[in-house]
C-alpha cells in the first residue's frame, strides 16, 4: 500500500485537531476542578 502525501497530511491535520480538542477539555476540567478545590 502506498502512502499518499495528501491523505497523510490530512490525517496528521485531524489527529492534530482531535489531540488540541482533547487537550482543551482536559484542562477545562483539571481548572475547575482546581478552582473548586481552591
Amino acid at each position: 500500500m502506498k502512502y499518499h502525501p495528501d491523505r497523510t497530511i490530512g490525517l496528521n491535520a485531524e489527529m492534530q485537531k482531535a489531540a488540541s480538542n482533547r487537550f482543551c477539555k482536559i484542562r477545562e476540567v483539571y481548572e475547575r476542578v482546581l478552582g473548586d478545590a481552591g
